[in-house]
């Protein structure tokens, strides 16, 4: 009630307020009659007025709580009571509420934004990554990565990592193949670094002994929050990035 900052019903407690300072001045009046004109076995009249507020907690047998909570719950499900049994300032519109409104706002771009997604050229690539996309889910991952390790996932799941067959794309690498000699001619994309590159064979060993081979899939590589810490310590011991980012390594095993 003393809080007279901007927030939802504001109007609510300026009409308390209203009627509080009314009810103050007519006994305030009152006392002053009183005074003037006193009656006969008047005790009050030299008393002066005092309003309270007490916040009853919920759930506390209240008679007054529980029936106001019993009428709240009517009101929002059936909606408001007749206009003559409302007081007469709520008989108009009511004030919007710009909480309301933002979390109105907030919720119908959620849904354009899904729907411009799955019009995009890249929703069905990322899908099979991450089915929740788009969601809060991938901020909620990479939170608690550094900044290098959040690039390289990225990059990972965009298909725009640093390896010859994105690089030669952009026209950045003369060839797209592996650079290594076991792969002579064999294309160095995000499945060939995670499955395939027989260079890499003794640490993708490892990586399956500590995820299981029923996780050993792009979808949990790349999208498990569990998973990730490993395949970032799989591409930090494969050294493959190192000149670009350095130690990647989420500190699980070295």
């Amino acid at each position: 009630m003393q809080n007279n900052s901007r927030q939802p019903t504001q109007y609510l407690i300026d009409e308390i307020h209203r009627c509080t300072n009314k009810l103050q001045l007519f006994l305030d009046n009152e006392r002053r009659q009183d005074l003037i004109h006193p009656q006969p076995n008047n005790l009050d009249a030299n008393r002066g007025t005092q309003l309270s507020f007490t916040w009853v907690a919920g759930h506390m047998n209240s008679t007054g709580n529980e029936r106001a909570d019993v009428l709240a719950k009517e009101a929002a499900e059936f909606g408001s009571s007749l206009e003559n049994d409302l007081p007469i300032f709520l008989r108009r519109q009511l004030p919007i509420s710009i909480s309301a409104v933002k979390q109105e706002i907030s919720a119908k771009i959620k849904i354009l934004m899904k729907e411009w997604w799955k019009k995009s050229p890249r929703f069905k690539k990322t899908r099979r990554i991450d089915p929740s996309f788009p969601s809060d889910k991938y901020i909620t991952i990479t939170s608690s990565l550094n900044r290098r390790q959040t690039s390289i996932l990225t990059q990972l799941r965009t298909g725009h990592a640093p390896i010859n067959a994105h690089l030669h794309r952009i026209r950045k690498n003369n060839t797209p193949n592996c650079p290594q000699a076991t792969c002579r001619g064999i294309t160095e994309d995000k499945h060939h670094l995670l499955f395939t590159c027989p260079r890499y064979v003794h640490e993708r060993y490892q990586l399956t002994q500590r995820i299981g081979k029923n996780t050993f899939n792009s979808n949990k590589l790349l999208a498990d929050e569990k998973i990730i810490p490993h395949t970032l310590n799989y591409l930090n011991k494969i050294g493959r990035f190192k000149h670009i980012y350095g130690d990647i390594a989420p500190g699980l095993e070295r």
